[in-house]
């Protein structure tokens, strides 16, 4: 589990008879397998946190959840420490009080049981809520062997777009009719990690999500840093600009940024008739201020996007909300919400031509050896 400022390294461990433990001695021995994972500087930091999540009681040893450790529990670890110490192979000096200052003990008898109360208010039956936990825990187990020797930088991820995709799938199986009838040409939820063909993209294609996911747009922070500003501000932004300009791709750059915390959908077209559509959308989400829905809008002011100032009142209106739009500078004139819209101007850069010229030179896309004329 990734953050800004910290990172669980979890090991989820199951034993299936329910009057069974987990034992002292074998249980070191899986923490000792996660250490032996940590960065060199683990340390000197404090960033780096790991977990161990028990189907059954560890003997002797309380749980301390998420947000005690080990060290910070006030337990007799001394026969653990021991333990820990024998697996790890003689280790150096202060190294298995450090690990203990660093590690969770959960216990989680009943995940799925869990997961689904958890769910509940998925606008799902108990059996598709089921069938969602079914589903989510095959990709999350998917994920971890994949981040088992993926480096810490690029992991393996699994956010709330992704519970949503399979909300929205298995709510598509059991009632195709009313879900099509929402959403089917509208909206569909943003899937950062669908697979996108990379042959032609930088000699121009219109970005989609999975095109952000794949990392073949080149990250933005100063321009994404003033969307996130404009939304946190208004909740609504737009990014301006000529074609070419990198619009499209500055908007999913910045809903990928946000996507542990926001469910986006990408939004096809958008009349007028349609933003009732997604606002009915959103109240099936539950969306809130803690858990917000947002929509990307490609080409505003266009005849097929023509209820973005709609959707903007309907914006400011619900606190749930959030929406990112592109449009092209001389569509703006035709939008009554650009006044009080943030408003975001890429523009083509040396620093973005550089990369643009490296990637097809990689490709073998261009014939000339300097990228400047």
């Amino acid at each position: 589990m990734h953050g800004p400022e910290l990172e669980f390294r979890a090991q989820l461990k199951a034993r299936h008879d329910p009057q069974g433990v987990f034992s002292q001695a074998e249980t070191a021995k899986h923490l000792a397998k996660s250490a032996k994972d940590l960065p060199h500087d683990w340390l000197e930091s404090n960033r780096v946190r790991l977990a161990l999540v028990l189907e059954r009681p560890l003997e002797g040893i309380q749980p301390t959840g998420w947000i005690v450790t080990l060290a910070e529990s006030d337990q007799d670890l001394t026969k653990f420490g021991k333990f820990l110490a024998e697996a790890l192979g003689q280790p150096e000096n202060g190294v298995v009080e450090a690990l203990l200052a660093r590690t969770h003990l959960v216990i989680e008898p009943n995940p799925l049981d869990r997961g689904c109360a958890a769910l509940t208010s998925a606008s799902l039956s108990p059996a598709g809520v089921r069938l969602v936990l079914q589903q989510l825990r095959e990709q999350a187990g998917k994920a971890s062997d994949s981040n088992y020797s993926a480096s810490s930088e690029k992991p393996e991820t699994l956010d709330r777009s992704d519970v949503q995709m399979r909300i929205d799938g298995v709510q598509g199986i059991i009632d195709p009719i009313g879900y099509v009838a929402l959403t089917a040409g509208l909206a569909e939820i943003a899937n950062f990690s669908e697979p996108m063909p990379a042959g032609a993209f930088y000699q121009g294609v219109n970005v989609a999500p999975g095109h952000v996911g794949a990392g073949l747009v080149f990250a933005r922070p100063e321009l994404m840093a003033d969307i996130l500003i404009g939304l946190e501000a208004k909740r609504f932004a737009l990014v301006a600009g000529p074609s070419g300009a990198g619009k499209s791709a500055l908007a999913w750059l910045s809903a990928h940024h946000t996507r542990h915390a926001v469910r986006w959908y990408r939004i096809r077209e958008l009349q007028v008739s349609d933003v009732a559509k997604l606002v009915q959308l959103a109240k099936l989400l539950e969306a809130s201020p803690e858990r917000p829905v947002g929509f990307v809008v490609d080409d505003v002011g266009r005849q097929e996007t023509a209820g973005w100032d709609a959707l903007v009142r309907e914006v400011e209106a619900q606190a749930g909300l959030l929406t990112i739009g592109t449009v092209r500078e001389e569509d703006i004139f035709l939008l009554s919400s650009a006044a009080r819209t943030p408003t975001i101007r890429p523009k083509l850069d040396e620093s973005l031509a550089y990369g643009i010229w490296k990637a097809l030179q990689a490709s073998g896309s261009v014939a000339f050896s300097h990228w400047q004329e």
